[in-house]
């Protein structure tokens, strides 16, 4: 009796052994299937950075460029009504910058007495502009949801070690959101806190999503060989990256006093480390061109036209150097 009782009990561990075994394999079949359907849902999707002289007037304390404005939330508008994906990065500009420059905020809590109510005062002034921005968005029939990184998201040595709401971006999307994601103030493990800057955002967000063209859309055409206010500056309509992320460009630039994230040089660098880092196009363009447009809605792209097409777009495009 005992003996069958006791065959009867391996019967049925082999059967729960088998069965467990099935449900994990069915466990996996699965999340395959959800995750590529996850993937093919943002396959398509452009982020999208909008420089903060896009927005604003860089030099005025908290002033918004309201027609420059206008037209980035018309050009995104247009852009979701046509169906497209996007997830999009705005600089401070006029804001936040000042504070951050006054408190001393990319240097740490050692900078300034008051550097808690410095952290405030810069957040406070990011998310109003982000605020007015997504505003116009919705009343432009975009169901745009800004995020703000604070306080969630960590950094050493201003470095990113925690994503914090930047990890929720793809599940947004895909329910059919417009993420608005602005820079910020956060924890720093190592000087207590850092300026987390759009630009640095705009790279992570590039391996979460892996985007299949990325805009930096500013006030002027594209890059140019000297400030654009001189006479002889000369539009870049391409720019040949290495695999390092390096390029063979000399420029003049300049920037302005309070801009605490690099100026057009920190910009070009963040743009061309895309270009190494993921093998995409990054586009640089003005917010009232119509190159811009183009890009946004998918119509051109780097690989969609010839050389010598290049020279006529307003705008310059960062590509591989292995294929110009």
């Amino acid at each position: 009796m005992a003996a069958h009782r006791l065959q009867r009990l391996q019967q049925l561990g082999a059967a729960a052994a088998a069965l467990g075994t099935a449900s994990i394999a069915l466990w996996r079949l699965w999340t395959r299937l959800v995750t590529t359907k996850i993937e093919k849902d943002v396959s398509d999707i452009v982020l999208i950075k909008f420089g903060g002289a896009a927005l604003t007037v860089k030099d005025k304390f908290e002033t918004v460029d309201e027609k420059s404005m206008l037209k980035a939330t018309q050009l995104l508008g247009q852009q979701y009504r046509a169906g497209k994906k996007m997830a999009v990065v705005i600089g401070a500009g006029s804001f936040g910058h000042f504070q951050a420059k006054k408190y001393g905020l990319s240097k740490g809590i050692s900078a300034h007495k008051d550097y808690r109510k410095g952290c405030a005062e810069c957040r406070t002034s990011v998310q109003r502009l982000c605020h007015i921005f997504t505003n116009l968005l919705v009343k432009e029939g975009v169901p745009a949801v800004g995020i703000s990184p604070f306080p969630s998201a960590r950094a050493q040595s201003k470095i990113l070690v925690e994503d914090g709401p930047l990890a929720t971006v793809k599940y947004q999307i895909i329910k059919g959101y417009v993420p608005i994601i602005h820079g910020d103030v956060i924890f720093d493990d190592v000087q207590g806190h850092c300026i987390l800057s759009g630009d640095t955002i705009i790279q992570r967000l590039c391996s979460l999503l892996r985007p299949k063209t990325v805009a930096f859309i500013t006030d002027v055409p594209g890059i140019f060989d000297r400030p654009p206010s001189s006479p002889e500056a000369k539009l870049i309509s391409r720019i040949g990256v290495a695999s390092n992320g390096e390029i063979e460009l000399k420029l003049e630039t300049s920037k302005a006093e309070h801009d605490v994230t690099g100026g057009i040089k920190g910009k070009l660098a963040c743009a061309s480390s895309i270009v190494a880092a993921h093998n995409v196009g990054v586009f640089i363009g003005g917010v009232d061109s119509e190159a811009t447009s183009r890009v946004l809605l998918g119509i051109d792209n780097y690989g969609s036209k010839s050389l010598d097409e290049y020279s006529n777009l307003t705008g310059t495009w960062l590509v591989p150097a292995s294929t110009i």
